[in-house]
């Protein structure tokens, strides 16, 4: 049976929006903001994605920015934003998770590698506690914004530190392998940040394979 391809990227847009729109964002956009972002996403993000996938993933972060700063504007010219000053931090997450969703879908994957981890409060609270745990190298380069009281919260940081956030989480990839495998994507992090919260017993093998000493130096 031949489905009709408009209808079925109209099908592929509404249920991928629908799950990737987070509860969190209440506070950020108003009402109406779901049926018209979902809007978008099926006419302005998705056609791209389908039509131009080769395009697409050799320059992602690329086509990422741009479609960020795009995004960010029609949110704003739409009046969407409680808080105008956000507008790229709810950008940048909406955008990722409606990438995120879409994986599974086959057409899709093949971006699986560039993804982007989506922001949020509890994920850079994650960083923070896993720099002071292990301070790995790739943190380096994210430490200032971290340390600081509004660095858990993705929705006021510049473009400019949510690139080297994905930057640092890129370099972050790099430095990790399990069973001999480097992880794949970044987005994987998503997952994996949430082990950083359980702290091992003194002595035992934490996340990063070596003993963790966390509470060791609490102790001093």
């Amino acid at each position: 049976m031949k489905l009709d391809k408009k209808v079925y990227l109209g099908a592929v847009a509404a249920e991928t929006a629908r799950m990737s729109y987070p509860g969190c964002m209440g506070g950020m956009l108003r009402q109406e903001a779901k049926k018209t972002i979902q809007r978008y996403f099926e006419h302005k993000l998705l056609p791209p994605l389908w039509y131009r996938p080769n395009k697409v993933a050799k320059s992602f972060d690329k086509w990422h920015q741009l479609e960020t700063k795009k995004f960010a504007l029609y949110l704003r010219g739409k009046k969407l934003l409680e808080q105008r000053k956000r507008a790229t931090g709810v950008a940048t997450k909406l955008l990722n998770t409606f990438l995120y969703q879409l994986m599974k879908y086959k057409r899709f994957q093949s971006r699986y590698r560039n993804l982007h981890l989506p922001l949020d409060q509890r994920v850079l609270e994650q960083l923070r506690r896993l720099w002071n745990q292990q301070q790995p190298q790739a943190l380096e380069l994210v430490r200032k914004f971290l340390s600081g009281k509004e660095g858990t919260n993705p929705y006021y940081l510049s473009f400019r530190e949510y690139k080297q956030c994905q930057k640092a989480l890129g370099c972050l990839r790099e430095e990790c392998w399990v069973d001999r495998q480097r992880l794949s994507s970044r987005i994987e992090w998503k997952a994996l940040l949430w082990a950083v919260d359980r702290s091992p017993v003194a002595g035992h093998r934490s996340l990063w394979g070596r003993e963790d000493t966390s509470q060791k130096r609490s102790k001093r």
